[in-house]
This record gives structure tokens, sequence and C-alpha cells, in this order.
């Protein structure tokens, strides 16, 4: 179960229902208790059975994951400017000169904006991932409870791989086969499966557009778990909805460990994030890496994602000249 929602659930148990009118899911028998234990659910039946005890923790992962997330979309302005609130006063006129160099940026396309952020910020080392995560209809998902290797297991595998296979172009085939190092599927570290794409040699949206054809098949609600008004089931009640998550790692040369704090004012009340340090020789404080996420996100919300990263990116370069 994730940490913030166990802490959630600890400090306000009274908005949890902490028991449910079925034990049992009929349909793969994953027990209620299994659900309190793990967070995880059996299948798309369980969803149903024991959603009275469900939807209060998908309502509380809605208010952790969106925050105000909605604010950056519709009024950019006043977002940074309760950005600005929060950073002390040594940090403002970088702030505004970062703020002035982005919003002088006319991006409106999407490939445009993530060429801007390779070729402009070359120390930040940014690295993209997209994954997209399902699970096949006819299959029940705690694959873990069956062991390492299982024939379940297989079978899973082997449909999944054939799917992929069968959709994709003469062009791409052989690729998907050998799975290039932008491009993996990953099978049941999660109790599902997901497909990824990786940034490289500074291209992620061209990638992303290569293989869509794979993201279509990933939408057909015939061959993966689907309830209508409430989005695809995985085993992680978390993914559910899109069932997909945008990621990306930064490099901030400008930030080392006793800056940290600055960062977490600027991006926690908008953006689930990790905050790493990076040791660098002859360096006195460890560098700053920055991991930040968003699940179940949007096409529409994707390029203001890329505009988020955009402005940090700015922020730090402008801090580097300034120091």
């Amino acid at each position: 179960m994730h940490l913030w929602l166990s802490s959630e659930i600890e400090l306000f148990p009274e908005n949890y229902n902490q028991y449910s009118g079925i034990e049992f899911c009929l349909r793969c028998g994953y027990s209620f208790q299994e659900f309190l234990k793990s967070g995880k659910i059996g299948c798309g039946n369980c969803f149903i059975s024991f959603q009275d005890a469900i939807l209060p923790y998908k309502k509380i992962e809605k208010k952790f994951q969106h925050k105000k997330w909605e604010e950056f979309l519709s009024d950019k302005k006043k977002f940074f400017l309760n950005i600005q609130k929060k950073i002390p006063e040594s940090e403002i006129e970088n702030f505004h000169l970062a703020l002035k160099k982005f919003t002088s940026q006319k991006f409106t396309k999407l490939i445009d904006l993530e060429s801007q952020i390779f070729q402009n910020f070359p120390n930040s080392k940014v690295s993209f991932r997209y994954r997209i995560a399902r699970n096949l209809k006819e299959f029940v998902y705690p694959v873990s409870k069956f062991g390492k290797e299982t024939s379940i297991k297989t079978k899973i595998k082997t449909k999944v791989l054939k799917l992929f296979q069968s959709s994709a172009s003469d062009k791409n085939k052989e690729d998907f086969v050998r799975f290039e190092s932008n491009l993996n599927c990953i099978f049941f570290d999660e109790d599902h499966f997901r497909l990824e794409f990786f940034s490289l040699n500074g291209k992620f949206f061209k990638f992303f557009k290569e293989y869509e054809i794979f993201f279509r098949l990933l939408n057909s609600k015939n061959l993966f778990d689907y309830f209508l008004g409430i989005g695809y089931i995985t085993s992680c009640p978390t993914n559910i909805g899109l069932a997909n998550k945008l990621s990306v790692y930064i490099d901030l040369p400008s930030f080392h460990e006793k800056e940290n704090w600055i960062l977490e004012s600027m991006v926690g009340d908008s953006f689930d994030f990790v905050l790493e340090n990076v040791k660098i020789a002859k360096e006195e404080y460890p560098k700053t890496r920055l991991y930040i996420y968003k699940k179940n996100i949007s096409k529409r919300q994707i390029f203001s994602f890329y505009e988020f990263v955009y402005f940090l990116l700015e922020f730090d370069k402008t801090r580097k000249i300034s120091k």
C-alpha cells in the first residue's frame, strides 16, 4: 500500500470503511482482508464487491495526486504567484527572470517544447518516462500468489506479446520483439503488465508517436478490464482510471542538499515528487536530482507537465548563472 495512503488512513481512520459487506470476491476469491493488507485487488469484480471501502481510497488518491494541478492548467499566472510566496527573498530575482524567459516562449506543439528542453539544458540530464498499465480481462491479477513461474503467468505473457506483435507494422515489428532501449514491456512486478517508453538520445515524443499503435491497442475495452464511469481496472486501486503515468528525472546543478526545501516548496503542492541527493566529486554538498510524476494523466495535461519541467529547468539555469 502506498505510504501516503497508509499515513492518511492512520491519521484519519474515520474517513475509511474498514469493513465490507462481502468478505470474498466471487470471481477470483480475493478476500477483503487481503485488500486491506496489500492495498491491491484481485480483479475487476473486486472493485464492485468492495466498492464501499475502495471508493474512499480513490477519493483521497485524487486529492493527493491532483492537488493544485487544475490551477496550473487554468491560470498559470496565479499558479506562479502562489509559488513565489513560498520561496525565500533571496530567490525572488532569479524566480522572476526565469518566469520572464518561460512566459516569453510561445510553444504550441509538444515536440517543439520537448526539443527546447533537451537543447537548452544539456547539463540537467532530463529523462522522461511514460507508462501504461493493463490487466487482461479473462485473468485474475494477484499473480504474485502463484509463485515465480506458473502456467498462468506464461499464458498472460504469451498473449500480451502476440497482441503487440500482431498489431505492429512491418517497420517496428522486429523492434518490439527485441525491445529497443527506449521501449520495454514489464510483467508482474506489480501484478499487472505495463508498456514503458523512455527518453533516448534527447528524444522521447518522437518515439511515443512512432509506437502510438500499441497505445491504441491498450485502450481496447474488450481486451482489458474496464468499467464504465471508473476506467481501466488494475490490481492497484491508485492506478484505476487511465492507468498511466508520466514521470521525469531532472538533475538541477544549481541546487544542493541544503537547498532542497526550496524545491519542496515550489513543487510539493502541485505534483508528486521525490528528491534525491547525488554525490559529485570535490563538491561540498550532494547535488539535487528531482523526480516528478503524475498518474492518470490526460493528453491535455501532458503539455502542461512539460511546461512545468521547462520552468524548473529555466529557474535552475538562472540560479546557476547568478552564482
